[in-house]
């Protein structure tokens, strides 16, 4: 159950920032140089709801690892 909550850890928080900096590159342009994506990735951890749709696809995450962790013991 470690490795797959941990891989999920790791994985979930990126596909999810991925998404929002999609979202936010579909209105604006995307930054040149450092500064601009310095500003830019600041504005894409202000998006609205942000850190809450953050904490809640990490806790299904880790919700359906472990019910599938026990399924999978389950059946062993």
């Amino acid at each position: 159950m470690w490795a797959v909550t941990g891989s999920m850890l790791a994985v979930e928080p990126v596909r999810h920032f991925g998404a929002h900096f999609k979202i936010l590159s579909s209105y604006y342009e995307l930054p040149r140089n450092r500064v601009e994506a310095n500003i830019f990735l600041k504005e894409v951890f202000r998006m609205p709801q942000f850190w809450s749709e953050l904490g809640k696809k990490i806790s299904f995450g880790a919700v359906t690892a472990g019910g599938d962790t026990a399924l999978k013991l389950a059946m062993f």
